[in-house]
This record gives C-alpha cells, sequence and structure tokens, in this order.
C-alpha cells in the first residue's frame, strides 16, 4: 500500500551516529500515511560499530534509541 500526504526530508543520505544528544532525522513532516500492516511504514535500520574490539568484555549491554515525531 503506498503512502500519502507531505512526507518530510531526511536530513542526510549518509549515516547518522547517534548519541545522547537529540538530533533530527526527518523535518517536515507534516500530514502523512505510510499504509498498515507489514512493510509499510519508515523503514530504519541499525548497525553497530566497533572501534576497539580489545574492549569487549562479556556481559550484557541494552541499548535503547528513542525515535520521536514532532512538528
Amino acid at each position: 500500500m503506498g503512502g500519502n500526504g507531505v512526507l518530510g526530508n531526511p536530513s542526510t543520505t549518509t549515516s547518522t551516529v547517534l548519541s545522547t544528544t537529540p538530533l533530527v532525522l526527518i523535518s517536515g513532516i507534516r500530514g502523512a500515511f505510510t499504509g498498515d500492516g507489514a512493510m509499510s511504514g519508515h523503514q530504519l535500520t541499525y548497525s553497530l560499530g566497533i572501534d576497539d574490539y580489545t574492549a569487549i568484555v562479556a556481559n550484557t549491554q541494552t541499548i535503547t534509541v528513542t525515535y520521536t515525531i514532532s512538528n
């Protein structure tokens, strides 16, 4: 199912490094409907990059990403 409305513009076409500082990923969202169900909506892809493999320790770490839509 296709979308309708003003869907917004991505702030970048490259990867974004997340931090504790809020940042805009998409701007200009107005009214948008991207469909219902599987494979509808805005698709996000997450990946993890490791710079120093020697610093890895065996434990469980939770990473939370909060995605907020506002006008």
